[in-house]
């Protein structure tokens, strides 16, 4: 399928044609286009993680408590996983009870950074993020102590996903409505003929699933309303609605990755997966709603 976005039209290619698809209405003054949740753009979270082939075990464990120094100076704090009571063998050491670490980064206000470690994955979340770049020179740091773990428990990696979750606001049903592009092949068609409250979630390969490397795409799409803590509804009353759009692209490995490539391999796939989520994600919304968050393939 291609997807070329426009001021008011797109095209999609049927069985290698491209087929005009109705114009799109821009978007009147009349009627406010939806608000990203943040100041800045539309990103609450954007994650990195890396799945390997099975789980980490004690002595890949033993990497990530000698490179803790290192991890405290980014994250100020640590919990421990621990396997939960009864499903451990009685006589195993404390260490098997283990099933990874949780490392934390935050402000008075908020949490700005996760890396996690547990089971066959690791994976580093950003909740302040700013570019593309940023994020990754800012989070490759602990996946390479993570995958040198990986690598001393014989694990080997299988797969990395890249995962956006995005926010807007919006005033009322019709803002949202009026935001979603004519036709988007993103969104169940049983929900583009809806104004109030849906919930669309798609999954496709975006290459043929039996080359490799596999490209999956899992998009999720939701229009709700937006409820504060303790905030209770009440019918005709003022809400503030929100459009949720949650993605996960994830890209196979096929190759032996290691400690040393580690960084260079995952930084080429990661980019690829973030093109493709910059495609699929301005086949979802209109123009007037992607330039108001600048939108490019630089962020």
């Amino acid at each position: 399928m291609l997807i070329i976005t426009g001021n008011s039209w797109y095209a999609q290619q049927v069985n290698g044609l491209p087929v005009a698809v109705a114009a799109e209405p821009t978007i009147s003054k009349d009627h406010q286009v939806l608000r990203p949740m943040l100041d800045a753009h539309s990103i609450e979270s954007v994650t990195l993680t890396c799945e390997y082939d099975g789980d980490i075990n004690s002595a890949g464990l033993s990497v990530i408590k000698e490179e803790a120094s290192r991890l405290k100076l980014k994250y100020q704090n640590r919990r421990i996983a621990r396997r939960p009571s009864g499903q451990g063998d009685s006589f195993n050491s404390e260490q098997a009870d283990i099933l990874g670490y949780s490392f934390l980064s935050r402000n008075s206000e908020k949490d700005l950074s996760k890396f996690d470690i547990v089971n066959d994955n690791s994976n580093a979340t950003s909740f302040a993020y700013t570019n593309f770049k940023s994020f990754l020179a800012d989070i490759l740091f602990s996946l390479e102590i993570a995958h040198k773990a990986f690598s001393k428990s014989e694990r080997k990696l299988e797969k990395i996903v890249l995962s956006y979750s995005n926010s807007f606001l919006a005033d009322n049903a019709e803002q949202i409505h009026n935001s979603i592009r004519v036709g988007s092949p993103y969104v169940a068609s049983a929900c583009l003929d809806k104004t109030n409250f849906w919930h669309s979630r798609i999954g496709f390969f975006s290459n043929d699933p039996y080359e490799y490397p596999l490209v999956l795409h899992n998009l999720e799409v939701t229009h709700k309303l937006l409820k504060g803590e303790g905030e209770e509804f009440e019918d005709g009353g003022l809400h503030t609605h929100q459009l949720q759009i949650d993605n996960h692209h994830v890209i196979s490995v096929s190759d032996t990755v290691s400690v040393d490539e580690f960084s260079k391999y995952v930084e080429a796939r990661a980019y690829e997966l973030k093109n493709k989520h910059v495609e699929i994600f301005s086949g979802v919304l209109k123009d007037e709603v992607l330039s108001m968050i600048g939108l490019s393939k630089d962020r």
